[in-house]
């Protein structure tokens, strides 16, 4: 459990530093140029991995019984994560439109809607999971932790390359 929470907090530092230097730099007046598609896939790459952690981190709270009350600090990330994850993915960020190599099927953006809505699911799942650490419910949180994963393998069974 300790790696799997070790490894995020380093992640939630790392993202933590990453905002306050965008703060500075914005204060600064820099112009900052938007983000390439490279970019933005390399970044929806690394938040995907941080989501996996989280993830991951929460599985192992709950089986090492840990309080769902506890867990609130990333379900209310993961919260944020589903409510942009759509947004990571513009046009032109598609496998062989980038540098950058990327697993994400063209039928994301063929069959938008679809996709947008698989978002959705994954949106509410980890909202009420968000929901159950006020109630402190360990067993409906164990038990929301599958609905997320089966909302994450439904997106990706359609939009993903296989691994």
């Amino acid at each position: 459990m300790s790696n799997y929470l070790s490894l995020s907090r380093a992640v939630l530092c790392v993202s933590v530093a990453f905002c306050i230097s965008s703060v500075s730099a914005q204060s600064n007046r820099t112009p900052v140029p938007p983000p390439t598609a490279q970019q933005i896939v390399l970044a929806r790459q690394a938040a995907f991995e941080m989501s996996a952690i989280t993830f991951g981190s929460l599985k192992v709270a709950m089986r090492d019984g840990k309080e769902a009350k506890t867990q609130g600090f990333y379900t209310g990330a993961m919260v944020y994560w589903a409510r942009a994850l759509p947004s990571m993915f513009p046009s032109g960020t598609g496998m062989g439109e980038t540098a950058a190599s990327t697993g994400a099927l063209s039928d994301i953006w063929t069959n938008r809607r679809d996709f947008e809505a698989k978002s959705a699911d994954y949106v509410a799942a980890v909202t009420k999971l968000n929901d159950i650490v006020k109630s402190n419910d360990t067993a409906a949180f164990t038990s929301q932790l599958m609905a997320i994963k089966d909302a994450c393998d439904a997106c990706h069974k359609d939009y993903k390359t296989r691994d």
